[in-house]
């Protein structure tokens, strides 16, 4: 009966780790702060789930999202995009199309939670070492996010 008692503090901190995100992979981490970022009331912000995907990219896909990157980073110029060819016809690249919707509840002004679905998306080898400017969210890159 006394070993219950000594428990019974840590039965109580349960629930509060439930909401820490100790064990959220590093693209779940970067697309959940690409996505408060873009919200009017990220402290509001409730995860409900998360559902993730991954394909392979063609070459022809992988072309078009690298033209689409060097625009908005570069202004158009083909900055990397042979180069990244290359190793793609070569076999060094393997870009993969991460993709997580997260459904989410975020408070109305009336504090109202309301039920929403944001897509981010990731282009890379693997999904281990996102960096948070990484990631598109609802099709707008870390910087277009406020």
């Amino acid at each position: 009966m006394n070993s219950i008692w000594r428990l019974a503090p840590l039965l109580f901190l349960l629930p509060l780790l439930s909401s820490c995100n100790f064990f959220d992979s590093k693209i779940v981490q970067s697309c959940e702060a690409g996505l408060k970022r873009k919200l009017t009331s990220p402290s509001g912000y409730k995860r409900i789930e998360i559902t993730q995907h991954e394909s392979t990219l063609s070459r022809l896909e992988y072309a078009a999202y690298l033209a689409d990157r060097e625009q908005r980073i570069y202004g158009g110029k083909p900055v990397l995009t042979e180069t990244f060819l290359r190793d793609f016809d070569e076999g060094r690249q393997k870009p993969v199309l991460f993709t997580l919707y997260i459904d989410y509840d975020e408070p109305n002004t009336y504090g109202t939670p309301i039920r929403h679905i944001s897509k981010c998306t990731y282009v890379g080898n693997d999904a281990s070492n996102v960096l948070e400017q990484d990631v598109s969210v609802d099709g707008m890159s870390w910087a277009d996010l406020h």
